[in-house]
């Protein structure tokens, strides 16, 4: 552990707090050996997905675009990311948390009473 970082196991407070979907997203920084600086960490909804109670995906602004892309100027072209993408619904401005508001994309109640 690097000098003056926390043990994760330590209860701590969140370094920021985004709020998307009726959820709260507590997220904390961490050390990138990489960039060498603390970067804050946000949940990877590409590998872990997660849902709005009304079935619709969070996502992050820089989370890959999908077929469904949506520009938000009528002949923009696709930006190869969710931030730019007319579906994507951010409740705090330029938030990197947010909502697909996509209905293809929106999962179905059966699928998660499976």
């Amino acid at each position: 552990m690097r000098k003056g970082a926390k043990d994760m196991s330590e209860q701590r407070e969140p370094d920021k707090i985004i709020r998307a979907g009726g959820r709260e997203f507590r997220l904390y920084l961490e050390y990138d050996d990489l960039v060498e600086h603390d970067v804050l960490l946000y949940p990877d909804f590409e590998e872990h997905p997660e849902h709005t109670d009304e079935g619709r995906p969070f996502r992050t602004a820089a989370d890959k675009g999908c077929p469904q892309y949506k520009p938000e100027a009528p002949g923009q072209p696709h930006s190869g990311d969710c931030g730019c993408c007319g579906w994507f619904y951010r409740e705090e401005p330029l938030a990197i948390i947010g909502v697909c508001m996509c209905d293809a994309l929106r999962r179905e109640q059966k699928e998660e009473e499976k």
